[in-house]
């Protein structure tokens, strides 16, 4: 067998295990950013939430120390 032969056996066997081994990493970096912009979405708005309540609850008891 020739060196260029053996290359390019190796290359179809690599080439089929790298189609199945690419789509199992697209589908995985895919769901792991999606599911990490959904996070850090998540977590900004539940943020924002509660320093939002955390004012309005530090405004009412300012409210209610002055009267």
């Amino acid at each position: 067998m020739l060196p260029g032969e053996a290359l390019t056996a190796t290359h179809s066997v690599l080439n089929k295990y790298n189609k199945r081994c690419l789509k199992i990493l697209f589908f995985f970096f895919f769901f792991f950013f999606f599911f990490f912009f959904f996070f850090v979405l998540l977590l900004n708005t539940l943020d924002n939430v509660w320093r939002q309540r955390s004012k309005c609850e530090s405004n009412r008891i300012f409210l209610i120390i002055k009267k």
